[in-house]
């Protein structure tokens, strides 16, 4: 995790967190990159979880 991944999260650097990267697409091709950073300790549970059953959109897995 970036300096600057830490400090938006509001976490000390070198705290532990959790990266997901995903590419979107529409008809094959690429519209949106992005990499969504977590807090470790928030949100381990998510690490019990197979990618698979994420869907489209992981939003709901925060709930």
């Amino acid at each position: 995790m970036t300096a600057v991944v830490a400090a938006a999260l509001k976490l000390a650097a070198g705290t532990p967190a959790i990266r997901f990267s995903r590419l979107r697409l529409i008809d094959e091709r690429p519209l949106v990159s992005e990499d969504i950073w977590l807090p470790h300790d928030r949100f381990e549970v998510l690490r019990a979880i197979d990618p698979r059953e994420f869907g489209d959109l992981p939003y709901p897995l925060d709930e």
